[in-house]
């Protein structure tokens, strides 16, 4: 789970909340006014039927109105951010000097919602339609493993990882 601080958690469940979202393209920043729409599609099974040995993607369809050539495989990290347009003092619950928002507006933290990289890119006029899978993408391909056998389940995870890029922590528990 990704921690947020109060004010946004606050300010999530309010109904009259506005989110602020941009997305990361490959170190260049998209705000509200490029972006016309983005959908994420996760699951827990990869389709109707549970399957062993599946990896299963995430799915981000990106609608995004620039002139700017996005490459194949690009990396885009979308985030969202709640507004703070309608924030009084009495919200904040703590002293002004200590409040790290600005009080003429601004946003809460930016909330990362995921990694995703390119797949198939479309363009529409000056509006590109981008569909993206996370980088478990680069996981869903036979797994050879260099490992000499029998070995044990944390040594075959580790390989996994190790592959893939990805770091874990001490909430990963494996029961060898």
């Amino acid at each position: 789970m990704y921690p947020i601080s109060s004010i946004f958690e606050q300010y999530l469940r309010r109904s009259d909340r506005e989110f602020r979202v941009k997305v990361d393209v490959e170190g260049v920043e998209y705000a509200n006014r490029s972006i016309v729409e983005f959908t994420i599609e996760s699951g827990l099974i990869p389709g109707e039927e549970f399957e062993i040995g599946t990896a299963i993607l995430s799915k981000l369809t990106l609608t995004l109105r620039t002139q700017d050539v996005i490459p194949p495989n690009a990396r885009i990290v979308p985030s969202l951010a709640l507004s703070l347009a309608n924030m009084r003092w009495v919200d904040a619950g703590m002293a002004w000097q200590d409040d790290p928002y600005p009080w003429t507006g601004g946003e809460t933290e930016w909330l990362p919602l995921g990694e995703f990289y390119v797949d198939n890119r479309q363009q529409v006029n000056d509006v590109w339609i981008f569909t993206c899978y996370d980088k478990l993408v680069f996981a869903d391909a036979a797994y050879i493993s260099s490992l000499t056998y029998p070995a044990t389940m944390r040594a075959v995870w580790d390989e996994i990882c190790g592959r893939l890029g990805y770091a874990y922590d001490s909430s990963v528990q494996i029961n060898s």
